[in-house]
């Protein structure tokens, strides 16, 4: 069986390993040496959820071809967090300013922070299920005695709001809420950066 390790051959004997299973065991524990871990598996160009894993950890060696392993470390996400974080950072001052951006006709500027916020919000959410792989760094984070990743998935219902208000072009509604509510929750995250 050949392994590969987010698209490099790795040069691997075999020894005791029996089954498919027996395998990933020992790389998971290399890779928790370097605080890192396995996000996903292809075993012969097959995919396999996590619900399926069982399935292939029963495999024989012999019986897999290729086996394709994707990582992630903590630097990884910690690296793509500082950035999301900094960039709501500069952006919590603008998304106070937009109801008086509104007010003085100075829309394209109000609308140009309003989607900024939803595509760093967007990245956000995007990267929030790998802090779960990685519980001794993200979970002792917590925002007013909420962890952070509580604190961040309470935005969405916010989140959904503000998108109503965008589509239906209701100016008061969003300068409120990007005023009210996202410009504090922003700079709280934002402070979380020295946490990392």
């Amino acid at each position: 069986m050949d392994v590969r390790l987010d698209g490099v051959p790795l040069d691997i004997v075999f020894e005791s390993e029996k089954t498919v299973g027996d395998v990933l065991k020992g790389m998971e524990a290399e890779l928790e040496k370097s605080d890192a871990t396995i996000i996903e598996i292809q075993a012969d160009s097959e995919v396999f959820q996590a619900s399926e894993l069982d399935e292939l950890f029963t495999r024989s060696i012999d019986s897999v071809k290729e086996l394709s392993l994707k990582s992630v470390s903590y630097t990884d996400v910690k690296d793509i967090a500082v950035k999301i974080f900094e960039r709501f950072s500069s952006l919590s001052g603008r998304l106070e300013q937009i109801p008086l951006q509104f007010q003085q006709n100075k829309d394209n500027e109000a609308m140009a922070s309003v989607s900024e916020l939803a595509d760093s919000l967007s990245a956000l959410f995007d990267l929030l299920p790998y802090f779960s792989f990685f519980p001794n760094h993200f979970e002792k984070i917590t925002i007013d005695g909420t962890p952070i990743t509580i604190f961040i998935q309470e935005l969405n219902p916010l989140l959904q709001d503000f998108l109503q208000a965008v589509e239906t072009k209701d100016t008061v509604t969003i300068g409120d809420i990007a005023e009210y509510e996202f410009a504090p929750r922003v700079q709280k995250i934002s402070e979380c950066v020295s946490l990392l």
